[in-house]
């Protein structure tokens, strides 16, 4: 477990079983931990050529919170099964899918989410993730034309193209 302090609040990372580091607040309510590691995460996206650890959500974000603060961008900025990250003001929101105002939200000044966001970047590369350009390799898969037959649940290239980003989590 790695700690660190962002005021006024504190995390840790904790490295789970299966080796993904999440992010733990102590004293903070599930809404903001959960959106972190919904939304964000360490978890390579499917397909990559090598899964496990990676940062590749997490230089999403990073990238996707300075454009939005740059270009005033209140859309959500990452979004996963059940929870949205956005700007609001001079913070980033976690939010339910549910909850499209994000007024029942959790917020964290945006230079903190920064932070929080490097040093979660540091500690997975330390873990042995990958970061660009390999994070983001794709397996060779030949593209088929219809829902894969061994895994109905699981789209094919193209149609996971389409969806959003929060289904290849």
């Amino acid at each position: 477990m790695w700690c660190g302090t962002l005021m006024p609040m504190s995390y840790a990372f904790v490295e789970r079983s299966d080796g993904i580091i999440e992010i733990q607040m102590p004293g903070a309510t599930s809404l903001l931990v959960e959106g972190l590691n919904d939304s964000v995460s360490s978890r390579a996206p499917r397909g990559v050529v090598r899964g496990g650890l990676s940062t590749y959500w997490i230089d999403r974000a990073d990238a996707a919170v300075r454009k939005a603060v740059e270009y005033g961008i209140t859309e959500p900025f990452a979004a996963g099964n059940a929870t949205y990250l956005q700007i609001d003001g001079e913070n980033v929101v976690a939010a339910y899918e549910w909850d499209s105002t994000g007024v029942d939200g959790e917020r964290m000044p945006i230079g903190e989410f920064l932070a929080l966001l490097a040093e979660w970047r540091a500690k997975v590369i330390a873990a042995g993730g990958v970061s660009p350009p390999d994070a983001a390799l794709l397996a060779d898969e030949p593209i088929r034309s219809g829902w894969d037959r061994d895994d109905p649940g699981r789209p094919t290239p193209l149609q996971a193209g389409s969806t959003r980003s929060r289904a290849n989590k």
